[in-house]
């Protein structure tokens, strides 16, 4: 009998079509069914969580402070998370237009949908939790029980958080155009993002308020969102084909104005092809917007940076805003590593038709198109933001500083870039993201101690190292350029590309 108007039999089997599709690699799209990508993802937020909740243990802080850091840990990991996997899963139905003629009602098919965020809770819950539930147990005040109040308070508050993202969506089904929906679906991850980098820093404050409180708004919090459920079997798959197809695109294009200028300088019409082309689909495929904003966590470290704008790094006090320019390259490194994919990724073979001789131009319009995009907005809003409270010479300083540490980390982004942008299906990256994070990480500390120990004592000092980055960018650039040429190549299965050259990529060396 159904339930909710939920038909078992037809949801056991959209359930199971879900998951063999995630196993046979062709749907990539659900991480709570991709196994692999989910187990190694929990492992290595659980060696994390366990690093850091050892080394807060050892500093003996209150047994309520401690608990309430993890547990908001905890629940901003998971929001995160399953904010980005209901959404993708509502908005982005690749697979409902072959099923919206069967006679399955929305309840049902959105219930398979959603079914594969129960297995997020149930590897994330504890990869999260058990760490700091166990080591709570060094706190000199902590109860034998802890471990289990701890555990037991993650699991309540996974399953909120689970319920109020798919309560979300279900407002967004009801209220937003089916042809907006995936642009606000998107819009609502970034907003989450950039709060957090905002009200990051000033969370430390809230460890030592009573949490009492808080449980008066959960009874309304759960009733509004049982009720906002509702919308998500509200003439779903009838709305299917909206979703997917999005908003329209204006019926007149605007002429690029630095086109001409990139097919002058870059190498010709190949460069500004590939320019026009990356730049545009970097705003509107799905799939890569989708990766392009979990890769925001990164930003999370401009928090601090932010909030210490006023302090003049030349004033010999250290101040977060020498992470930012390493920040905007970490960025750019991450975005290099999902460029390659993309939601039409079936269209690859178009650049086969096209000459050997034009994918030198092409790659490096790419190139360009990545650093007018990525590198340098950031950086003319950094030297917008610095005029307004250092003088004028440290601020155009710091800027052009910026630039250059940004240009030399696009440039080694390059060999990162495994085939032309938006030619490959989308791939979750977590075991390669993970070693590049740490080893930027370990470049990112010896290059602050660098900058404010002996950079950032002079101006002159500070002139030199902008110049020395940009002219090791333009001699570098050459290499890093031929061997994302022949990433490209490879990958592309071209009959031009010459078997003897390899691609350095990580999973061929």
């Amino acid at each position: 009998m159904p339930f909710l108007d939920i038909h078992p039999a037809r949801y056991r089997l959209l359930a199971d079509l879900f998951r063999e599709l995630t196993e046979r690699r062709e749907l990539f799209t659900q991480l709570g069914n991709d196994g692999i990508a989910l187990r190694t993802a929990a492992l290595l937020y659980f060696i994390l969580i366990a690093l850091m909740s050892a080394l807060i243990a050892f500093s003996a802080p209150p047994v309520q402070v401690y608990s309430m850091v993890f547990q908001g840990i905890a629940v901003f990991m998971l929001f995160t998370i399953l904010l980005s996997e209901t959404g993708n899963s509502l908005v982005n139905p690749v697979e409902a237009s072959v099923l919206a003629h069967r006679p399955i009602s929305g309840a049902t098919y959105t219930a398979a949908k959603l079914t594969h965020l129960s297995r997020i809770l149930l590897f994330f819950v504890p990869a999260l939790s058990a760490p700091p539930a166990i080591a709570g147990l060094l706190l000199k005040d902590a109860r034998w029980f802890f471990p289990l109040a701890h555990l037991g308070i993650a699991a309540v508050a996974g399953v909120l958080v689970a319920l109020f993202c798919c309560a979300l969506y279900g407002a967004l089904l009801r209220f937003i155009p089916p042809a907006r929906l995936k642009s606000a679906a998107q819009t609502v991850e970034l907003f989450a993002w950039v709060g957090f980098v905002f009200l990051g820093p000033a969370t430390r404050r809230l460890s030592h308020l009573d949490p009492r409180p808080l449980l008066y708004a959960l009874p309304p919090l759960v009733l509004l969102s049982l009720f906002a459920l509702r919308f998500l079997s509200v003439d779903y798959l009838a709305r299917v084909t909206a979703i997917q197809r999005g908003a329209p695109l204006p019926k007149t294009t605007r002429r690029s104005l630095i086109g001409p200028l990139i097919a002058r300088y870059c190498g010709g019409p190949p460069a500004r092809a590939a320019f026009e082309y990356t730049s545009r689909l970097m705003r509107r495929d799905y799939q890569f917007r989708r990766q392009a904003i979990a890769l925001a966590s990164t930003l999370a470290l401009l928090g601090p940076a932010l909030h210490s704008i006023p302090t003049d790094p030349f004033s010999s006090v250290f101040t977060p805003i020498h992470l930012v320019p390493h920040t905007i390259g970490l960025l750019t490194i991450l975005l290099a590593l999902i460029l390659p994919g993309g939601g039409h990724h079936q269209a690859s073979w178009l650049f086969r038709l096209a000459p050997p001789a034009a994918l030198r131009s092409f790659v490096e319009g790419v190139w360009v198109s990545v650093w007018l995009g990525v590198i340098v907005p950031p950086n003319l809003l950094l030297a917008a933001a610095l005029l307004w409270f250092w003088p004028v010479p440290h601020a155009l300083l710091f800027a052009l500083f910026s630039l250059g540490v940004g240009t030399a980390y696009s440039v080694a982004a390059l060999p990162f870039i495994e085939g032309l942008p938006f030619t490959r299906q989308p791939i979750k990256r977590q075991p390669v993201m993970f070693p590049v994070l740490v080893v930027s990480g370990v470049v990112m500390a010896f290059a602050v101690a660098l900058q404010h120990f002996v950079l950032f004592r002079s101006l002159a000092s500070v002139a030199a190292a902008a110049l020395v980055l940009f002219a090791a960018s333009l001699a570098l650039r050459p290499k890093a350029l031929a061997v994302f040429e022949a990433s490209s190549r490879f990958h592309l299965d071209c009959p031009h590309a010459s078997l003897s050259v390899a691609p350095r990529s990580s999973h061929y060396v």
